[in-house]
């Protein structure tokens, strides 16, 4: 009975597994977003953290200034 009754109401059925598909990849891509985000604000395993960036060097280095001049 309730496959009569699918067939009979196509666009109702279209509708509802529309949605629940929606549903399923809203949440999905929110608790992605949650557990890539709980990663990124977690302290990093390292005892001075600080020291793994220079922040006062300017922007990237242009493609013939070479690895060994790229920090000064």
């Amino acid at each position: 009975m309730p496959s009569r009754t699918l067939r009979k109401t196509q666009v109702a059925t279209a509708a509802a597994v529309l949605s629940l598909a929606l549903a399923m990849g809203a949440n999905a891509a929110i608790y992605s977003l949650y557990h890539h985000h709980h990663h990124m604000l977690a302290p990093l395993p390292v005892a001075q953290p600080v020291r793994l960036v220079n922040l006062e060097a300017p922007g990237p280095k242009p493609w013939w200034v070479s690895c060994t001049e790229a920090g000064g």
